[in-house]
């Protein structure tokens, strides 16, 4: 009852409670199949998924150009519509651009990759870092909106999307790796589909004769963000998925893919809380300096609070 009425008082810590049920439900899903998984697929395929995540993961950092990040800053709605427009139009684009790169030059990447294995999983890549892009941008319109319970539904229909797919593909007709990968293309699919869904009246609403000169003035606005934080996400995301790559280089697509599975439950913890308070904070700090209000309070006291909840905390 205790925290039942402290979440009543208390929206930021309620907002992030919603995300976190919402992401601890698909990550029990995940855990809870993760045996069965590892029984209809090798340790190959693991890997090959693995190698193929590494190479979207890079690129869908900055598939929207990093715009997503500037949804939540404007004080105007219709500014902040732009913006999710010119994010799902650019991570369209850029899709479109990288199918025509691995198209004509897919035996140099290959080589350069040294996995001649992922031919045919290299043109589904467009397609994971599209629907990638689209969820990331629709989840920060979310978040401006404080539309949490939805965001939340959003990730558990990722996950079962996901272990679904899977297991229909590996139970029914075995199909390798491609099932796997299936499987996270529609996840990311399914949950962009369902954002999509809620957003399509404030969307449908700025796709007026003027619409292009309203992106430009966005993009122009708020360029800092592919100019700068885009190349710091750039490379943080290298950094993140470099080791299953090298893994698979210098020993095996089998090693890679013991390598994810381990690291995908190790992450667990960062991802369900980690993830829910930023998004949730960044939502709240952007609003109150709109709102001309001071942020240093908030963060003080919320950063507080998180210290003393955590491992290494005082209590």
């Amino acid at each position: 009852m205790y925290i039942k009425s402290w979440l009543q008082k208390n929206e930021f810590a309620a907002n992030v409670a919603k995300l976190i049920t919402g992401t601890a439900l698909g990550q029990v899903i995940t855990v809870l199949i993760s045996p069965i998984l590892t029984r209809l697929y090798s340790a190959e395929d693991f890997g090959i998924l693995a190698i193929y995540l590494s190479v979207a993961g890079i690129l869908s950092v900055v598939i929207s150009f990093r715009f997503e990040e500037a949804v939540v800053l404007p004080s105007e709605e219709n500014e902040a519509i732009d913006l999710v427009i010119l994010g799902i139009g650019i991570s369209l684009i850029f899709s479109i651009v990288l199918l025509f790169i691995f198209y004509s030059s897919s035996k140099k990447i290959l080589d350069l990759i040294d996995h001649p294995e992922l031919k045919f999983y290299l043109y589904l890549i467009p397609l994971s870092t599209f629907f990638y892009g689209c969820n990331q941008v629709l989840s920060y319109w979310m978040s401006r909106i404080k539309f949490f319970n939805p965001l939340a539904v959003s990730k558990t229909v990722k996950e079962s999307s996901t272990v679904l797919t899977q297991l229909s593909l590996g139970g029914l007709i075995y199909t390798g790796a491609f099932g796997l990968i299936a499987g996270q293309i529609i996840g990311n699919a399914a949950a962009a589909g369902f954002l999509f869904w809620r957003s399509v009246t404030k969307i449908r609403s700025r796709l007026i004769p003027g619409l292009l000169s309203n992106l430009k003035n966005v993009f122009l606005k708020y360029k800092q963000f592919p100019l700068f934080t885009g190349w710091v996400a750039l490379i943080n995301s290298i950094s993140q998925n470099i080791p299953a790559l090298l893994l698979a280089a210098f020993f095996s697509p089998a090693i890679a893919g013991y390598f994810a599975i381990a690291t995908r439950i190790l992450t667990i913890p960062s991802i369900l809380i980690g993830n829910s308070v930023r998004q949730v904070y960044y939502q709240k700090a952007s609003a109150l300096k709109n709102q001309g209000q001071p942020i240093f309070e908030f963060y003080k006291s919320h950063a507080h609070v998180l210290s003393l909840t955590t491992p290494g905390g005082t209590s």
